[in-house]
């Protein structure tokens, strides 16, 4: 499973390869600019390129920046029959980009990298724009280059996901221009792209941080229900993947969660149970009697799953813990993706089973 534009990427890769050889590899700006509004410039700099004055001077980003405008109409479900004829920054906004194009159709994109939506800050940037400009005239884009677990919350808002496939699937019909500044970007995103996708054909031990995005959107993809999501530390963190939740159980549900440490081995394998209950010695209580009933219940299914080094008393604990790697290889070391969706899917199915007993 590779990402888009997968043969630009191999023959990029082989000149970059060749250029690493000769100790000649040209810097790229956007790997120290990686800050979302150093992408906002980038993505008003094309913006700018569609207008019609700016045809002969570069058609390709011309063509490119206007193919990117018509498909930011096409994901809000409307087609742009007109040419553009001109496009005109909004003044004093508090949207990342936002842009009036052919003086009635209000263009709004909130633009993301590593971070996400919150307060409600979409809901307040789209009703401000159907103010001024009415209902049918705005198109709202949510513009993410990085990956996130969902995007419920952002088509609940009424804003329309553009994400970095869409993007990469845009900026590739401009990879020929003379333009340093977009090739740059292009690679970079390119990069990323790869990076997030290698978990398919790059051996498990080798694994960087971004594969494992890659490794847990195909999980998610193939079990269902399940959800990903970066849990902060003051260690540094690490990267979980929770799914085969139960129905309420005696005001309990048990589920499974992976974690990952970045490029390190999964650390841990756990079985978890929600507990709201609010009294700590209720929750300490029941959490050492499900401790005693789980691991002899899959010590009997032969999974080797033992008592977790701290046991703690929240809302979320683990009742058990395995350190064996989740993960399936073929002979070569890379991720078998059937065979490890069927080891999982083996233990929610215990999992599931025991919550009934």
């Amino acid at each position: 499973m590779l990402g888009c534009c997968d043969a630009e990427f191999i023959i990029y890769t082989k000149v970059k390869n060749m250029n690493d050889n000769a100790n000649e590899e040209k810097p790229n700006i956007f790997k120290f600019g990686t800050s979302e509004s150093t992408q906002d410039a980038f993505i008003c700099w094309l913006l700018e390129w569609a207008k019609p004055d700016l045809k002969s001077s570069n058609l390709k980003l011309h063509q490119t920046a206007q193919k990117m405008i018509k498909e930011f109409f096409k994901k809000a479900g409307k087609k742009l029959e007109e040419d553009i004829t001109s496009i005109e920054p909004v003044k004093t906004s508090r949207v990342d980009i936002e842009r009036i194009i052919n003086g009635k159709y209000h263009l709004i994109i909130e633009d993301k990298t590593k971070t996400k939506n919150h307060s409600k800050q979409l809901e307040r940037y789209l009703e401000k724009a159907k103010k001024k400009h009415g209902k049918g005239n705005v198109i709202a884009i949510y513009l993410k280059t990085y990956d996130q677990d969902d995007y419920q919350e952002i088509t609940k808002a009424k804003f329309h996901p553009f994400l970095r496939t869409d993007f990469l699937g845009i900026l590739k019909n401009g990879k020929n221009t003379t333009s340093e500044i977009f090739k740059d970007f292009y690679y970079h995103l390119l990069d990323l792209d790869n990076e997030v996708e290698s978990y398919a054909n790059t051996k498990i031990d080798d694994w960087k941080p971004r594969a494992w995005e890659g490794f847990y959107k195909t999980l998610k993809e193939r079990l269902g229900k399940a959800n990903w999501k970066n849990i902060p530390r003051k260690t540094g963190g690490f990267l979980c993947f929770t799914c085969g939740r139960t129905n309420d159980y005696d005001k309990f549900r048990y589920y499974l969660q992976l974690e990952s440490n970045g490029a390190e081995p999964i650390r841990s394998i756990n079985i978890k149970i929600a507990a709201p209950d609010n009294d700590s010695k209720t929750r300490s209580r029941l959490r050492k009697q499900h401790y005693k009933f789980m691991k002899q219940y899959f010590k009997k299914l032969n999974f080797n799953f033992d008592k977790p080094k701290k046991f703690g008393n929240g809302e979320h604990m683990t009742i058990l813990q395995s350190t064996d790697d989740a993960r399936k290889t073929d002979s070569k070391g890379i991720i078998d993706i059937d065979a490890t969706v069927a080891y999982i899917k083996k233990i929610v199915n215990a999992i599931k089973k025991y919550s009934e007993t």
